[in-house]
């Protein structure tokens, strides 16, 4: 897997996330959010472009939660649980409304918000890998 170093909040990096099962590329532009400010902010007030996700690196598993208030858009939500390999989805939230509030049914420590379809057939059990986009 790609070093996941180079991400930042608010400028993309040219970085696919891609379904190792299908082969599909579900972003192409990744954004990080890794501290806890960059966390806590999320995609209220912006957001997210065909082909882009933001990564949410935690720093320990936990069922994590998520809220959608200023986010004025739906999205697809991936829970994950980090792996040398890639991510591990462990579970999968489906068009989250805005304003709207969840919590995932298994201890995940990453999650990624696409907009609503992108996360395409992805299901629990699948791997996602982070790759330049030559590698794909």
């Amino acid at each position: 897997m790609v070093s996941l170093r180079a991400l930042r909040f608010r400028v993309p990096t040219w970085l696919s996330l891609v379904s190792a099962r299908t082969g599909t590329a579900l972003a192409v532009r990744l954004f990080g959010a890794t501290t806890v400010p960059q966390r806590a902010m999320g995609l209220m007030f912006r957001k997210l472009g065909r082909g882009e996700a933001l990564l949410f690196l935690m720093a320990r598993k936990e069922r994590l939660s998520l809220h959608m208030l200023f986010v004025f858009f739906p999205i697809d939500v991936l829970f994950c649980e980090r792996l040398r390999e890639g991510f591990l989805v462990v579970d999968v939230r489906r068009r989250l409304r805005p304003f709207t509030f969840t919590t995932a049914r298994a201890l995940a420590d990453a999650f990624v918000e696409l907009p609503a379809g992108a996360a395409g057939e992805v299901r629990v059990g699948d791997l996602l890998v982070v790759k330049r986009p030559k590698d794909i």
